[in-house]
């Protein structure tokens, strides 16, 4: 079943329900969040599921729709994958589509129609969405990820990005340029450290711009859309700088206890001379 904008509970209701009706006992759920099955982004869940029905865990994938296991615009890989499914020994039940699947004439008549109108969904998908991203980049508006304390306000396609408390982004880059513990600050903002790293390393805290990106059809467009700056640009590269300094220290930390269990390894596999042989070596590095 597919996630994100789509209603998961609702899937999983129709999908509880129908198995109950039909006497089928669920198994393995198949949840993918953020996969698009108009790319084939869900092909390996498939590849795992056809795996699974010729070792014989199961018999039976069943979905709401048809599109939420294949609408992509090759309809052979589409039907390549049915009959996969097929030959592993496997059925497919469509709740919406009652003949999706059938081996007979009529249903092999539905499959065909259903993945076709599963590929032009996609399409259709796909083109509208442009439409929306072509009017959000005309009006020189928001669109993508922010940082904590950074939010959208205004109409769907021109969104005007702005900090939401201008006082603790600046309470944030001073404690963090003062070399303050990225733990201790994410404690008294009852935040994660990540949040702490992403804001700070928002350049449009200081910059007032953000770059805006989206991509279709394989091409990336990317925009300018101003905002307020927050930070004055010292202040953005010192807190900046320690993040950096703080990344190389953690990177030579990471080697040097690396380095020291090999060592540490070598001298026990070696049979080692002393304790103080071993400590030898480690300080020499």
């Amino acid at each position: 079943m597919s996630t994100g904008s789509q209603d998961e509970i609702s899937q999983i209701k129709i999908l509880t329900e129908e198995s109950a009706v039909r006497g089928i006992t669920i198994v393995k759920w198949f949840k993918l969040h953020g996969y698009s099955a108009s790319g084939g982004a869900q092909e390996p869940a498939l590849r795992e599921a056809i795996a699974d029905i010729q070792r014989r865990a199961y018999t039976t994938l069943m979905v709401t729709e048809s599109s939420r296991l294949d609408r992509r615009d090759d309809l052979d890989a589409q039907a390549e994958i049915l009959l996969g499914i097929r030959a592993a020994g496997g059925d497919i039940i469509s709740v919406a589509e009652p003949q999706f699947g059938r081996t007979d004439f009529a249903g092999r008549i539905v499959t065909l129609v259903a993945q076709h109108a599963n590929a032009e969904k996609s399409k259709t998908v796909k083109q509208t969405t442009y439409r929306g991203i072509s009017m959000i980049i005309a009006n020189g508006a928001h669109h993508g990820p922010l940082p904590m304390l950074w939010a959208t306000r205004g109409e769907r396609y021109g969104k005007q990005a702005y900090c939401t408390d201008a006082t603790s982004v600046r309470d944030i880059f001073e404690r963090v340029a003062g070399r303050e513990s990225l733990q201790s600050i994410a404690r008294a903002y009852d935040v994660y450290p990540q949040s702490i790293k992403n804001l700070v390393r928002f350049a449009a805290n200081h910059t007032g711009v953000v770059e805006c990106r989206y991509t279709y059809e394989g091409v990336s467009e990317t925009w300018a859309h101003a905002v307020t700056p927050v930070v004055d640009s010292p202040l953005w590269w010192r807190a900046n700088n320690v993040l950096s300094a703080n990344r190389k220290y953690s990177a030579m930390a990471w080697r040097g206890w690396f380095r020291r269990v090999a060592v540490s390894w070598l001298w026990r596999e070696s049979g080692g001379v002393s304790a103080g042989c071993w400590w030898g070596v480690v300080g020499s590095s």
